[in-house]
């Protein structure tokens, strides 16, 4: 393996870990989930599209946490862009990254173990409709 092949290879990895670290917390996942229905230019209001409805959070701590832990992290790797003011999150120059990522799991939503379902309403929506299919 010649030396530029090496280190693509070994870009690929930190960039499939990125995207695997940033997809391992609820609310980045349900910002990315909300972010991949945004129009190009479009925004989300956060922390709403942060929290997924089954969770429930103290408003002003998930805000902080937002701040210094989920934000940042998903900002640093390109995957959204954010502001505090109004506080808001947009896809950022990789979210296709996490976000094709995502898409595969909900286009084989019927081969998820069910107890994985729950708390991931788009996820929830494609396995109900694949099931509805395979019951046809």
């Amino acid at each position: 393996m010649t030396r530029h092949r090496r280190q693509e290879s070994e870009e690929a990895i930190r960039r499939w870990d990125r995207v695997f670290e940033a997809l391992s917390a609820a609310p980045r996942r349900h910002l990315v989930d909300e972010l991949m229905d945004v129009p190009d230019g479009g925004t989300v209001s956060l922390p709403e599209a942060a929290v997924p409805a089954v969770i429930e959070r103290d408003p002003e701590a998930f805000q902080i946490e937002l701040h210094h832990r989920h934000l940042p992290l998903l900002a640093d790797a390109g995957f959204v862009e954010w502001q505090r003011t109004p506080f808001q999150a947009a896809p950022g120059p990789q979210f296709d990254e996490v976000a094709v990522v995502l898409e595969a799991l909900y286009a084989n939503a019927g081969t998820v173990p069910e107890h994985l379902v729950p708390a991931c309403r788009t996820l929830e929506r494609e396995y109900e409709r694949e099931r509805e299919q395979s019951e046809c």
